[in-house]
């Protein structure tokens, strides 16, 4: 542990829905430095010590790192970060950083595509990138028809300008989602809509071999937006396990990609698993947490351990489910919200996790279009099998949470609906 306790660990992102990594860093044994320049840094208030820097300003973060006497790893939280995080990590000469031209992969849907398409056939999807609007009039045909999604080359992540598109009519509006909503520079991409149940793996690489730690089943709002309402690790779910390893040991390895941790989210075809994002990096918010306790290992945490070069546990091949969990998101109505109320009974539920409203700092609730603009989540985990099932507990703490708006009225999240399983 007094290892441990000397590692210096710099994460990129202080936002609210980074608190918990940045806590669960630090109770395992993690010096945590934390650099944003957010106006309202929640995780400076947790970390040892912080660096108010844009989370993607490489000389600035150089800069700062050796005002503080230096780090050992560097992790990024979402696709620009994780670009950083390498440069920096290359800068500094850390020996757990990774290439950076690998990782800009990770950022560009469309060389992801290609490389797959290139090196790992068997996971290739139809896709285009379309040079302007007029490629709209045609698209269908070239992709083999609706329903098609579009979305930003390069992007910040989070669902941002992806539509789902079932006919001619919504092209026009998916375009201009898509082109005001990546990276600046960033071009439109187009792929066939693919059929089947959604999931995201968390899976760790280690020299070039996949550790798939956990696997979620999706729930989806409706098109067009494509923003996850809640993710549910569960039996059915755990069952792809061994066929997602397989499939993102082949996509990493088409991407030269062999240590780290991935989030990539897949749909179940009746052809067979076929990628939709691979992330190279862990997923967000409380992903890590449940994952953790569903597959027995923290992939945050695994892999802050990988990159400080400290000894690590990986989930062993063919292990039964720890628990089952569901990350439940909390979407509200739009309008203009005063303040939230979470029970504090609600808080010591055995098995929650976490329970959490995060407001913009206007206080307005915004129509659902990207995962920035919800409102909240709440995780909970519990033995496999245990009754109530962990959805339906989820849904009965959710429906205890209200959020007061200026006109009077205390609302509780809009259920999930029919699209939740039982």
């Amino acid at each position: 542990m007094a290892e441990a306790m000397a590692t210096r660990l710099l994460i990129l992102g202080a936002g609210l829905g980074l608190v918990p990594r940045i806590r669960a860093a630090r109770a395992a044994g993690f010096h945590c430095i934390v650099a944003d320049d957010l106006p309202l840094p929640h995780g400076f208030a947790v970390a040892d010590a912080a660096l108010r820097v844009a989370p993607d300003d490489v000389a600035a973060l150089q800069a700062g790192v050796q005002g503080l006497g230096g780090v050992d790893a560097v992790l990024g939280t979402n696709e620009p970060t994780a670009l950083a995080a390498a440069r920096l990590g290359r800068v500094l000469g850390l020996r757990g950083a990774a290439e950076p031209e690998i990782v800009a992969q990770g950022l560009d849907k469309l060389a992801q595509r290609q490389a797959w398409q290139r090196h790992a056939p068997e996971y290739h999807v139809p896709h285009r990138r379309l040079r302007g609007p007029q490629d709209l009039p045609r698209l269908a045909a070239a992709l083999g028809g609706f329903p098609l999604v579009l979305k930003p080359q390069r992007s910040a992540g989070g669902s941002r300008g992806v539509s789902l598109v079932e006919g001619e009519a919504g092209l026009e509006a998916a375009y201009a989602f898509a082109a005001t909503s990546g990276l600046p520079g960033s071009a439109v991409l187009a792929e066939a809509a693919l059929p089947g149940p959604q999931f995201s793996c968390e899976t760790l690489l280690r020299d070039g071999v996949a550790h798939c730690v956990a696997v979620g089943r999706k729930v989806k709002s409706p098109p067009p937006a494509r923003v996850d309402l809640a993710v549910v690790y569960d039996r059915d779910a755990d069952a792809w396990r061994a066929e997602a390893a397989r499939m993102v040991g082949a996509l990493c390895a088409a991407l030269g990609f062999r240590d780290g941790a991935t989030h990539t989210e897949f749909a179940a075809t009746p052809d067979g698993l076929r990628p939709i994002e691979l992330a190279m990096r862990c997923g967000g918010g409380l992903t890590p947490d449940l994952a953790g306790r569903v597959g027995g290992v923290d992939p945050f945490l695994a892999e802050a351990r990988r990159a400080c070069g400290l000894p690590e546990t990986l989930p062993p091949p063919g292990a039964e489910m720890a628990a089952e969990a569901c990350f439940r998101f909390l979407l509200f109505p739009p309008g203009q919200a005063l303040r939230p109320d979470i029970p504090e009974a609600l808080r010591q539920e055995p098995g929650l996790v976490a329970a959490e409203i995060f407001l913009a700092a206007d206080g307005r609730v915004a129509p659902l279009r990207s995962t920035t603009q919800r409102s909240g989540w709440i995780g909970l985990a519990q033995p496999p099998g245990a009754l109530p099932g962990v959805v339906a507990r989820a849904e009965a703490l959710a429906a205890r949470i209200r959020l007061h708006y200026a006109d009077g009225s205390a609302r509780p999240p809009l259920p999930c609906g029919a699209a939740l399983p039982a």
